[in-house]
């Protein structure tokens, strides 16, 4: 049972070596907190004035979890017992950094300040005092008082043992998350301190009047004594991982601010002091690599509670509209409450089976998640991924709907190989509907959220027997289950690209790129502009660039940056400008037509600007024909000006190559005599798309090509014969206006076309 008492923070450190587990998260308070404590600081010191002796001033300052680990030698006379900090870590950590940088300034006090030593300590012998009661005991190097986790160890090191200032980690953008929340907490308290030195001396230290630098001295000694002998914690000892999982249970369930990683955690270790078949240790340490990994990737705390969220779905295949027990929402209280998962009223062995396959789990999705948020990350860990593919997994972290594929993406990384072309292929379906249906269309992010959350469970289990499935959670968890891994991914990938064409058809996305203002969405009544507005549009303008790039060799594309680079350099370029200088640069109804898509481009921060406001001729010679930018390069001739004729002409250029390059897998082949004309292929694509839709219970393809040919010869292996001609069989068609017949001379109501297999 644990004991717990009543102690003073001088109590907490005194003969003890505070070590934080492995197992346990890293720093994490931010500004707010540092502030908050320096506050109630402020506070007790009043308080304790203005009570004077009359009655002691105690200020509440949490619970402080110990684990006795053992007794072990120390520098003093008296062996130190060695304690494993579960619970109050961040309290502790922000004490010894405090009465630290308290140090620090009674050093910069020593020589200054007179003290009457033989009434109270100089300002060097309260430095060495309580560093060595909370920092380091005489720099021995068995003397540390306090030992953070992992992630904060080093900036600890230098922060508070080193004395070095904030800057050495701040300014580094490599430092990990809490190594610069520390530093950021050292910033705040000096801060502090600062305004207290200025508020007392009313100048520098050295030209400061003894009597104000004694105040001062008295204000800091006042500040200490408050962190010895007013700040008092609820103090618990317990003897294993197990029992402090079950106090943390108690504890902290009860309206103080968890996270949903440190609530579910809790949970676990609870179970494992419950069930003598559960190692807490190893289930702790399971849990906190995940949570490390995540971190290590420069994760905050809400990003390991989204990833905690985002794995529970591909584990579980819950979603709000499909879930047992819907009336229980929190996750931590779904693992307790339900029994299929971790209740404490499963038998243990399945309870065991499940929290070690759960925290397992979570540990090798944590690298997945990472990679799929950072995909520069995987083209380092994998050579052979196509940089195609990196840049298409950023288009889809950063078109506004992730949180809807990271948990099928996720799933992919831990069942395919993510050099095959499988994993490829998944993405670039992803890819492809979430730039037509949220970057393009602008259409709720919220749509296939909920079946895409249930095929990444289905793709997660789809090596898994029924019996598996049934033994981890007492019961099938869906319902037609795929046969394997490439089963799972060829079905999902037709069902994403069915939803392409019934969600973003591409009647619909040819009528967003040719709008008047894409970035905005200003003349366009009910549409918004692009999802992403800008970063929409350099997007289109990077693939357009690469894709021109590849037509000349590789050479270029190898000086072509990632996505993820260029959306952050580059800038947008107005070839008939935004605001121009003069009349001769404005297009026809200037206003209207300055933000569409044709009209776009972009430059480099380094390019000559200018002449950005200038007419097209003086832009083209001073910017455009130096600029290495292919799809500048393939602006019309400077002489030839620009004008609404050649912003039409370039758009249709650039509908068709989107059209291309974001098409879908399922596809309609046209095949012509010659080759149509904007409205003929209006008119076929609307005729074709009725025709199939009736044909496929409402479906829509995503994608209809057109081809030409002077021959007879059509075969194409990828595609089968779906509406051939009644009378010869054929399949070329011959256009005359709005008409269309075989080229037999058939007369035929609906277009011949083929779809692919």
């Amino acid at each position: 049972m644990a004991k717990a008492e009543q102690q003073s923070l001088q109590q907490i450190f005194h003969e003890a070596r505070l070590n934080v587990p492995r197992y346990q998260r890293s720093y994490a308070w931010t500004e707010t907190e540092v502030a908050d404590l320096l506050e109630d600081i402020n506070y007790v010191i009043q308080r304790d004035t203005a009570v004077g002796d009359s009655r002691d001033v105690v200020h509440y300052f949490g619970t402080v979890v110990l684990d006795d680990v053992r007794e072990i030698d120390s520098p003093t006379p008296n062996d130190w017992t060695l304690y494993n900090v579960v619970d109050g870590q961040q309290r502790l950590t922000t004490t010894s950094l405090l009465v630290g940088c308290l140090c620090e300034e009674l050093q910069n006090l020593n020589g200054i300040v007179d003290v009457d030593t033989s009434r109270r300590n100089s300002p060097d012998e309260l430095y060495q005092q309580y560093r060595d009661l909370y920092i380091k005991y005489r720099n021995k190097q068995n003397g540390r008082r306090f030992k953070p986790a992992r992630l904060t160890k080093q900036a600890y090191s230098q922060l508070v043992v080193a004395e070095k200032p904030p800057v050495v980690i701040l300014d580094k953008d490599e430092a990990l998350l809490p190594a610069r929340r520390l530093a950021e907490a050292k910033q705040v308290i000096q801060g502090w301190l600062e305004d207290k030195r200025e508020a007392h001396l009313e100048a520098s230290l050295e030209d400061a009047e003894q009597e104000n630098l004694r105040a001062y001295f008295d204000h800091l000694y006042d500040v200490l004594s408050a962190i010895d002998n007013i700040f008092e914690v609820t103090k618990y000892e317990v003897d294993d991982a197990a029992e402090a999982g079950r106090l943390f249970e108690v504890v902290n369930d009860r309206g103080k601010d968890l996270t949903i990683a440190e609530k579910i955690k809790s949970h676990l270790l609870y179970c494992a002091g419950e069930v003598e078949q559960l190692d807490s240790e190893n289930v702790a340490r399971d849990f906190n690599d995940a949570v490390e990994t995540i971190t290590l990737g420069g994760g905050d705390e809400e990003l390991v509670d989204q990833f905690v969220k985002r794995h529970w779905e591909m584990f579980t295949g819950e979603t709000k509209r499909r879930r047992p027990h819907s009336d229980i929402s929190d996750i931590h209280r779904r693992i307790k409450q339900i029994d299929r998962y971790a209740s404490l009223d499963r038998p243990e062995s399945d309870l065991t089976d499940w929290i070690n396959r759960y925290v397992e789990s979570l540990r090798e999705a944590a690298e997945a998640f990472n990679a799929i948020y950072d995909p520069d990350r995987l083209g380092d860990q994998y050579d052979g991924i196509d940089a195609a593919t990196l840049n298409m997994l950023t288009a889809v972290d950063t078109c506004g709907a992730a949180s809807t594929f990271r948990p099928l993406l996720m799933a992919a990384y831990l069942k395919t190989d993510v050099e095959s072309d499988e994993f490829a292929d998944l993405v670039r379906a992803c890819e492809v509907f979430a730039v037509r249906s949220f970057e393009i269309m602008n259409r709720s992010t919220m749509l296939l959220r909920r079946q895409l959350k249930r095929e990444s469970h289905r793709l997660f289990i789809a090596d898994w027997t029924e019996t598996d499935i049934r033994d981890l959670f007492d019961a099938v968890t869906i319902d037609d289950r795929y046969s394997g891994v490439d089963d799972a991914v060829t079905s999902i990938i037709h069902k994403i690209d069915t939803e392409t064409g019934n969600r973003a058809p591409e009647s619909d996305i040819i009528d967003c790129l040719t709008r008047q203002d894409v970035i905005s969405g200003e003349f366009n009544r009910g549409w918004g502009g692009f999802g992403n507005g800008k970063n929409t549009v350099l997007y289109l303008l990077y693939e357009y660039e690469r894709s021109l790039r590849s037509q000349m060799g590789t050479t270029g594309l190898h000086t072509l940056v990632g996505f993820g680079t260029f959306v952050a350099e580059a800038e947008i370029e107005h070839i008939a400008p935004q605001n121009p200088d003069v009349t001769e640069a404005r297009l026809e109804n200037h206003n209207e037509n300055r933000h569409r898509l044709a009209n776009l481009a972009f430059l480099w921060p380094q390019d000559n600007k200018t002449v950005g406001n200038d007419v097209y001729e003086r832009k083209y010679n001073k910017i455009y024909k130096d600029s290495k930018i292919a799809l500048l390069e393939r602006l019309s001739d400077p002489t030839d000006g620009w004008d609404l004729d050649a912003l039409e002409q370039r758009e249709e250029e650039l509908v068709e190559f989107v059209l291309e390059r974001w098409s879908g897998h399922k596809r309609a082949r046209v095949l012509l005599t010659e080759e149509p004309t904007t409205d003929q292929k209006a008119l076929l694509r609307e005729e074709i798309q009725t025709h199939y839709s009736g044909m496929e219970h409402g479906n829509t393809l995503p994608t209809i090509v057109f081809e030409t040919s002077a021959d007879n010869s059509v075969q194409d292996n990828s595609y089968k014969r779906y509406k051939p001609c009644s009378n010869c069989g054929g399949l070329k068609m011959e256009l005359n206006g709005d008409d269309f017949h075989c080229a037999c001379g058939t007369n035929i109501r609906v277009p011949n076309y083929q779809v692919s297999k």
